[in-house]
């Protein structure tokens, strides 16, 4: 396509359209460097993108002109390789229109023969602009997968800033006609290749001053850019043949969709009219030989020429490009052969470096999504995505890995956890702190031994926290209390106190502090308080209504007034209750004990209460912990049962229930001879009396007493 600028004639046009007509399967297109002629930038460099169709001979030669107004056209250079073109500094080119022809070299003298580009104007700015017009083949690296699980991964090593500055360790996945050289030179030659932190340099090892038209960039690791102690990169001066010069196999699962990416990077510094390496991957089936994927970069560029600014310093790379795409494994592949070739065979030039080799697994991507940290013996649940299937069956298959350090994708030093898809822990201890993944796989494949098969989180980090305070320094406090012996016995701070005494009571909390010293004295007299107000607010779940409160029933939500009046004769006490309702966790009556030996879930009373739901797992409880393998509908152990028991139920649609508890105590295997229960404000009541709420339960035996905190729904 022409592009015209002002009033210059169509004749431009028709001249580019009658030399095609002469070379009807050839094309020429000018491409520059830049957009325009920018005095910013250290070099502008022209360069003709031909397609030849065998007419033009083994050496044809390309002539660049200009014009200042678009009609009369001068020569201004004549080149022999479309891949140097044509490079000067920007005071060298004037502003105005400039193109390309090719000619046979018997045809130079015949200017109706050759074949010719559409004119590009360039106009001339002050200052910088928009660099680096070639073509890079980045589109090619869209469809890798950034975000999927890594199967292989080829960086070089080095990542240790103690490791020597060049590999001392023979690279043995590269072809034997490349010789590798341990040390970073200060001269390098076709047909050599180094594994190093940092590439080759002209007298960079001796000299600390810039200079500006050395030939080589010192290179950095990809992973680790402007860092020269870590990582260890490929640099090759390449001698290009149909050989591969790296090659690699790994195992795979068939009918999944891969990708492979890698870095590379024309090391040749800005200005140097040299061979640009072209690299090409393949990937094939190991057994059978046939190709899976193939895909070139294309001529590798060297930086854009105004990249430096002038100025070329001893710690400037080259930029690194991303090269890569999806492909898909076929039936009954599982293992694949990666070879990469250099396809350009020129001598000059064709120098380049590479890094971060990957290939990934692009579907499902699986994510990690809990928080970072959390307290020691707090609860935690870790909480995953697992996003698009590819070719995986449902259902998946889990399994979660641990590992107390940071490890490598493919090291054995990850654990197995478990197996399913939720990890929960009821107590978190400092032991847990660490590294975790989530492995998923096909219904049809093994989690734990096929770990190409399968789909991986990136490592997730939790960290455990000590967060118990510190000890406070230990308060005595005394307090007097008085009450009316009518209510005695009477509880006070866990302690039944039975007569006028004083007791000394130490406190400590969960963690173990001791945290006050208080020493109580009981006094007991008969009190006869005159009337008394006693507004009371009590919040109940809405879900037990009706609720029997001191022996008035609420059937909703309201305030209502009570008179009661003392044993003793005293005068009455007016109450005056209201009742808030919220919606909050019921526990539901649904397990029932079995002569203190079993605890059955009543099937019957839970379909009762959930006619059109299903109870799909069952979970009991003892003390507040989950007892491992207890995960039927019934629980039993080898003696009489002795703790505090629930049941926690999943109905079906991920609905958690949860049921009444039940306390059941064995320390003494004789029946108690005398049990006395206490109802919240201290007056004991019996059995018959006991309705909804808290009651304390006092059993003696013998010389034993001890007490049980119970709540009735």
């Amino acid at each position: 396509m022409c592009k015209l600028k002002s009033n210059i004639v169509s004749v431009l046009c028709i001249l580019g359209t009658m030399s095609g007509i002469l070379r009807a399967e050839s094309s020429i297109v000018l491409q520059t460097s830049a957009d325009a002629i920018c005095t910013a930038n250290p070099f502008i460099n022209f360069k003709p993108e031909f397609t030849d169709d065998g007419s033009f001979g083994n050496s044809p030669r390309f002539i660049y002109a200009y014009s200042a107004d678009g009609q009369s056209w001068s020569t201004f250079f004549i080149g022999g390789n479309s891949q140097y073109g044509y490079t000067q500094r920007p005071a060298v080119f004037q502003e105005g229109w400039y193109r390309v022809s090719v000619a046979r070299e018997d045809e130079l003298e015949m200017p109706e023969r050759w074949l010719t580009s559409d004119p590009v104007y360039m106009e001339k700015i002050e200052g910088g602009c928009t660099p680096f017009k070639f073509t890079w083949p980045d589109e090619i690296s869209e469809n890798v997968c950034p975000r999927g699980t890594l199967l292989f991964r080829e960086d070089f090593g080095g990542n240790d800033p103690s490791d020597p500055t060049t590999s001392q360790t023979p690279l043995t996945t590269m072809s034997s006609r490349y010789r590798q050289v341990f040390n970073v030179l200060s001269w390098v030659s076709s047909g050599k290749f180094v594994v190093a932190k940092h590439g080759w340099k002209n007298n960079w090892e001796s000299s600390t001053t810039d200079n500006l038209f050395s030939q080589w960039f010192i290179q950095d690791d990809h992973t680790y850019p402007n860092d020269y102690t870590r990582g260890y990169l490929l640099e090759v001066d390449g001698i290009g043949g149909k050989d591969a010069f790296y090659t690699t196999t790994f195992p795979v699962c068939h009918e999944l969709d891969l990708s492979f990416s890698a870095y590379v990077a024309n090391v040749l510094e800005p200005g140097h009219n040299f061979a640009r390496p072209k690299v090409r991957f393949l990937i094939q089936d190991e057994l059978t030989g046939s190709t899976i994927w193939e895909q070139s970069s294309g001529p590798i560029e060297p930086a854009p020429a105004d990249y430096q600014q002038y100025g070329i310093t001893t710690t400037m790379s080259a930029p690194w490009h991303l090269v890569g795409a999806s492909f898909h494994v076929p039936e009954g592949v599982s293992l694949i052969r990666l070879s990469i070739f250099n396809d350009e065979n020129a001598a000059s030039g064709n120098d380049f470096a590479m890094d971060d080799i990957d290939i990934r697994l692009c579907n499902p991507v699986v994510s990690i999504l809990s928080g970072h940290e959390i307290c020691m013996d707090s609860s935690y649940i870790f909480e995953a995505s697992v996003i698009g299937g590819g070719g995986f069956k449902e259902p998946y298959n889990y399994l979660w890995q641990y590992a107390p350090d940071s490890l490598p994708f493919n090291s054995d030093g990850w654990t197995n956890v478990v197996l399913g898809e939720q990890l929960t822990f009821d107590s978190v201890k400092l032991t847990d702190d660490g590294w975790y993944r989530l492995c998923v796989t096909s219904a049809d494949v093994d989690v734990e031994t096929e770990r190409y098969c399968r789909a991986m989180s990136e490592p997730f980090h939790l960290t455990v926290k000590d967060c118990t305070p510190p000890c406070p320094e230990r308060v005595d406090e005394f307090d007097e209390i008085t009450v009316c012996d009518t209510l005695m016995p009477f509880h006070w701070h866990d302690t039944i106190f039975y007569k006028d005494t004083t007791y000394e009571i130490i406190y400590k909390n969960k963690y173990g502090c001791e945290i006050k010293k208080g020493v109580y004295t009981l006094h007991t007299e008969l009190c006869c308080p005159d009337l008394l107000y006693a507004p009371i607010d009590t919040v109940v779940c809405d879900t037990l209504m009706p609720f029997s409160w001191h022996g008035v029933l609420f059937d909703e939500p309201s305030t209502q007034e009570v008179l009661e009046t003392s044993p003793r004769g005293c005068d009455s006490i007016l109450f005056i209750y209201t009742l808030d309702t919220v919606h909050c966790e019921r526990l539901y009556p649904i397990i029932v004990n079995k002569y203190d030996w079993q605890l059955l879930c009543d099937n019957v009373a839970l379909r009762r209460i959930f006619p059109d739901r299903t109870a799909t797992a069952f979970q009991w409880y003892k003390d507040k912990q989950a007892i491992p393998g207890a995960t039927i509908d019934d629980y039993s152990e080898q003696n009489k049962l002795n703790g505090i028991f629930q049941l926690r139920v999943t109905l079906d649609q991920e609905e958690i229930i949860w049921s009444n508890i039940l306390e059941i105590f064995d320390s003494i295997e004789e029946t108690p001879a005398q049990v006395h229960i206490y109802n919240s404000r201290g007056e004991e009541v019996t059995e018959a009396q006991v309705t909804h709420g808290f009651y304390l339960y006092r059993f003696e035996q013998g010389e034993h007493i001890w007490t049980q905190k119970r709540m009735i729904p």
